[in-house]
């Protein structure tokens, strides 16, 4: 179990603090890193859309929500490169085949991902 972390932040060019888990706060260095964008203006713009929940809260939420995005955005790829190596294998193969691999990469495009819920 981790113990939470108090940190100094910079939102709206003002000093606050947030309280978070080790692991949110290496995560929202990750982001930062990825993003080429420093904490201070993360944590401003979570604040302006964060609704009436603290912004601990809300960035536990955009943290998780950032790192689903990507994990979706990994699995259409995936899906799409799939479907890609399945319309190969259709030229090559017999007809009874072709519909059954065609049908596979219609099924797996069709899935639609979950929506990413909103942290406001």
């Amino acid at each position: 179990m981790s113990t939470l972390v108090n940190k100094n932040v910079m939102v709206d060019g003002r000093r606050t603090s947030m309280r978070l888990e080790p692991e949110m706060w290496q995560a929202l260095q990750d982001i930062c890193r990825l993003e080429n964008i420093k904490i201070g203006r993360i944590c401003t713009m979570v604040n302006k859309r964060k609704g009436e929940s603290s912004l601990t809260s809300a960035m536990r939420v955009f943290i998780i929500s950032y790192f689903r995005a990507l994990a979706m955005a990994d699995m259409v790829r995936e899906i799409q490169s799939d479907a890609m190596v399945a319309e190969r294998e259709l030229v090559s193969c017999s007809p009874y085949m072709r519909q059954a691999l065609s049908f596979r990469a219609e099924q797996q495009m069709a899935q639609k991902p979950t929506p990413i819920p909103r942290y406001n």
